[in-house]
């Protein structure tokens, strides 16, 4: 364990922070084998504060002429002098070492697509992190993610497993895209691209204006509308939020998203986002 030098550490006022190292492994996935794993290490650490009295170089004026017994050349002049202030100041704390092993599941491959993709798995303290680059012509969803900790002495053993699925990119591309978006007596109604074997999830937020203060959130989270055609969707929005529209201003978001569990490895690669529409709808 880390050991603190003094018993002033001990006895200062101390504010914690999470911070940590790891190191990054990576995988090079090219569909000859189903399963890879790496083994990646770091150190889980936290930032703490304390707070020391440091010297600091302070002036002021002296009026002499104040003085209960003035002097008959009485007058004003500036004194150096050594003052203290109370400083905030960081330090890192050490926890414990951390060693993971990490075990990732690769899902089909679509047809006639030959894989290259640099997975690199990354270790910050006991967090495990994913991400890629390779063809372009896959997107990868993290899909499965599970986390074992034992802590041993002064190390942290962690067993990772994560399931990664294959879509083909100009699929997931041409599928995300958010068009007719519509709302008529508390019915949604919206268009995505083709997106037939592309599997999608739907969020809504819908949040009430205020003139003052912070605007209510009446509903946010994911959704399943109801499917209205091959491309087409419908949401009964006042369901939702179990209440219907009264008078005022509303600001309603909706977004689509290829499904995933946990993230998209390689959406910064592809510039894959979720397409977002944010309209307002007032109620008279």
């Amino acid at each position: 364990m880390f050991k603190l030098f003094s018993l002033f550490f001990f006895l200062s006022s101390l504010q914690f922070a999470a911070a940590s190292t790891g190191e990054t492994q990576y995988i090079q996935f090219t569909g000859t084998s189903p399963v890879a794993s790496v083994e990646v290490r770091g150190e889980q650490t936290r930032t703490a504060y304390r707070t020391e009295r440091q010297a600091q170089d302070c002036t002021e004026t002296v009026n002499t002429c104040n003085a209960p017994i003035p002097s008959d050349n009485c007058g004003t002049y500036t004194r150096n002098y050594t003052c203290y202030e109370d400083v905030r100041v960081a330090y890192q704390v050490f926890d414990y070492y951390v060693k993971a092993k990490v075990k990732v599941d690769f899902g089909a491959i679509p047809a006639q697509i030959s894989p290259n993709e640099k997975i690199a798995v990354s270790l910050s303290g006991k967090e495990i992190s994913f991400s890629s680059q390779g063809t372009r012509r896959l997107v990868l969803s993290l899909d499965e993610l599970s986390k074992k900790e034992n802590l041993v002495g002064d190390t942290m053993h962690l067993e990772v497993t994560a399931k990664v699925n294959f879509h083909e990119a100009s699929k997931v591309l041409k599928a995300l895209r958010l068009e007719n978006v519509y709302i008529n007596s508390g019915i949604l109604t919206y268009d995505v691209g083709p997106s037939e074997g592309v599997p999608l999830e739907h969020y809504l937020k819908v949040k009430k204006e205020k003139f003052w203060g912070r605007d209510p959130v009446l509903f946010e989270g994911d959704v399943a509308p109801q499917v209205t055609g091959p491309s087409s969707f419908k949401l009964g929005v006042e369901e939702l939020m179990q209440t219907g529209f009264t008078k005022g201003k509303y600001q309603i978001t909706v977004s689509v998203n290829l499904k995933n569990g946990f993230g998209i490895l390689n959406a910064r690669e592809l510039d894959l986002f979720a397409p977002t529409n944010t309209f307002k709808l007032s109620v008279r």
